[in-house]
């Protein structure tokens, strides 16, 4: 069965206040879902707007709050068939400094 949510409070939405975040801040799972309820097209119907926001809501836990708040996915196993041989380890290498600001960003 269907949840039925307020129509109205997705038709006026007000541009969501946008702030600055630091490096490795989240934003609340609200802000991510106002700033998305934001830049929905404008030719959605009143029925296809309150399924996004139900869907939004529901789905809160699978968009990223942060730079480095990508998630992670626990359905796929995999195993990597080396045969007899270990891994092989390597130490990392140095970059040439020209190269270390792009690297950076």
């Amino acid at each position: 069965m269907c949840r039925l949510s307020k129509v109205a409070e997705v038709l006026n939405r007000e541009k969501p206040q946008v702030r600055q975040i630091q490096a490795g801040e989240l934003l609340t799972v609200e802000e991510v879902r106002q700033q998305m309820l934001y830049v929905l097209p404008p030719h959605l119907d009143n029925q296809q707007k309150s399924d996004v926001e139900r869907l939004l809501k529901d789905s809160a836990d699978i968009f990223s709050r942060g730079e480095y708040n990508i998630g992670r996915m626990d359905y796929v196993e995999y195993k990597i068939d080396t045969r007899s041989h270990r891994p092989i380890r390597q130490p990392l290498q140095r970059h040439p400094f020209k190269h270390l600001e792009e690297i950076d960003n």
